[in-house]
């Protein structure tokens, strides 16, 4: 028995002899307008409520079962290789094929013969100085410990890319393992801990990632809207920033509800390649990796994900004053964003401050 009519039907995506169905139906039955496809299913949609049901009435009549009203899947945005404008000029590159074939087996074979970290829902491994992921921090006193030779020499390269703002190579890498599925929320990597420029190396598989940039309510990001702020009279009291609707950044920012600018863009990362951010794109635009097993790519459809292994590449700031990017509302250093943890992480933050105390 069918649910209650909507415009849209929801069938089995294998659904038996289904498009020979679709063009054998008499002339008087009403035709989708769209016809698309999902992992599991696919949806037709129609002008109206009453021609969806006069077309279920006649795939039933043919014997066909486990139809259903339905509104359709969000369909994943399409992804591009090619780095629009507003990022590039923002300070995002993308490298293509950074390492060989042969370089990123011996990579993949070097990391998985070390110690995996499986403390939060993804594996990781972390050299140099080791970031918390429950503070939001380091241990500024302790010294950096050494790359080992592999990565070392990697760091090396990365930074002869001639892309970062760097004087010496990566003192702090972090490597995270992304199987199908799984993704990372849309974030800005802590002002407070890190130098400007990031980079991140893909290997395994490639991947989507979402960009937002993040606009102040009261005018502006970064030295620009500080400067709107200022003339407006001041702020009074923070506010969250969110780079998309309901995805939360986790930073604060200013006396007004925050809201999101118009700039977005989803960028394919292939396998091999080094994305680099430094400036305006390290520092305002937030980066996430939608959770999903697959992605659709411009020109060539629906790439399902596998097994992908990132290698990020940063310098740990240590600087006593913190940071003094020129983006002071998005800045925790500056008085501006706050870091706001993740909620699988806030009751670690806690237990941390209590015995710290």
């Amino acid at each position: 028995e069918l649910n209650m009519p909507t415009r849209h039907l929801r069938l089995p995506r294998h659904a038996p002899d289904l498009d020979r169905a679709l063009t054998g139906l008499g002339c008087d039955v009403p035709r989708p307008t769209d016809n698309r496809s999902s992992r599991k299913h696919r949806y037709l949609a129609f002008n109206t409520a009453a021609e969806a049901e006069a077309f279920a009435a006649a795939l039933c009549a043919r014997g066909f079962v486990n139809i259903s009203f339905d509104a359709p899947a969000e369909s994943p945005a399409e992804c591009s290789e090619a780095v629009p404008p507003v990022l590039e000029a923002a300070g995002l590159q993308i490298l293509r094929d950074f390492v060989s074939v042969a370089e990123e087996a011996a990579l993949l074979q070097a990391i998985d013969a070390s110690e995996w970290d499986t403390s939060i829902h993804r594996r990781t491994q972390h050299y140099g100085t080791r970031f918390d992921y429950g503070s939001k921090s380091y241990d500024r006193d302790g010294g950096a410990p050494t790359l080992p030779d592999w990565l070392r020499a990697l760091a090396e390269r990365v930074l002869g890319c001639g892309s970062l703002p760097w004087r010496d190579a990566a003192d702090q890498v972090t490597v995270n393992e992304y199987l199908p599925g799984m993704g990372i929320a849309s974030h800005i990597d802590t002002h407070s801990a890190f130098e400007d420029g990031i980079a991140a190396l893909s290997l395994g598989s490639g991947c989507a990632m979402r960009f937002s940039r993040i606009v102040c309510a009261h005018g502006g990001s970064g030295a620009a809207g500080e400067a709107a702020a200022g003339a407006g009279g001041g702020a009074s009291g923070p506010r969250v920033l969110q780079s998309r609707p309901g995805h939360g950044v986790g930073q604060t920012c200013g006396e007004e509800e925050a809201k999101l600018s118009v700039n977005e863009a989803t960028l394919w990362l292939p396998p091999r390649s080094l994305i680099v951010f430094s400036g305006a794109s390290r520092y305002e635009w937030a980066h996430g990796i939608p959770m999903r097993k697959g992605d659709v790519l411009v020109g060539d459809g629906w790439m399902p994900r596998n097994r992908r292994v990132s290698l990020t590449f940063r310098r740990v700031l240590r600087d006593a004053h913190g940071c003094r990017c020129p983006y002071p509302q998005l800045c925790e250093s500056q008085g501006g964003a706050s870091v706001a943890l993740p909620t699988r992480l806030q009751a670690q933050a806690r237990e941390v401050a209590a015995h710290a105390g």
